[in-house]
C-alpha cells in the first residue's frame, strides 16, 4: 500500500468495466510515468530507475502543476480540484487502478526488473 497513511479513491469506468482508481493524494510530486525524472543504468534506452521522492526533494525538485502529456484533452488536476481524472488513471504514477501493485515511490523503481 501507499506509505504516507492517507489515500483516495472512486470508482470509474475503466476499459469499459467499473474499477476503483487509488490514489496517495501527493500531487505537488506526481509527474507522471513520462515525466518522472530517472537515471539511466545502462545504454538501454528503457533501463532506469524512477528517482524516489527523497532524492526529488533533496534536490528541491517537485512536479509542475501541469504535465506536458496529457490524456484524452485531461492534465494533472489542481490538487485542489482532488478530481480524478484520464491523466490519473494513465499517466499519474501514483495512483493505480484496482488488481494492480502500487509503485512505492520511496525507493528508487528500476524500469526493467532484475
Amino acid at each position: 500500500m501507499f506509505n504516507n497513511g492517507f489515500v483516495q479513491g472512486k470508482v470509474i469506468r475503466y476499459c469499459g468495466k467499473l474499477r476503483t482508481l487509488v490514489c496517495d493524494m501527493r500531487c505537488e510530486m506526481a509527474w507522471g510515468m513520462n515525466s518522472r525524472p530517472k537515471r539511466m543504468l545502462s545504454q538501454n534506452e528503457d533501463d532506469y530507475i524512477y528517482l524516489s521522492d527523497d532524492e526529488l526533494l533533496a534536490q528541491g525538485l517537485y512536479a509542475p502543476s501541469k504535465s506536458p502529456c496529457t490524456e484524452g484533452g485531461d492534465n494533472k488536476p489542481l490538487p485542489e480540484e482532488q478530481k480524478f481524472n484520464r491523466w490519473c488513471a494513465r499517466e499519474c504514477e501514483r495512483s493505480i487502478i484496482l488488481d494492480g501493485t502500487p509503485l512505492d515511490m520511496t525507493k528508487p523503481i528500476p524500469n526493467i526488473p532484475r
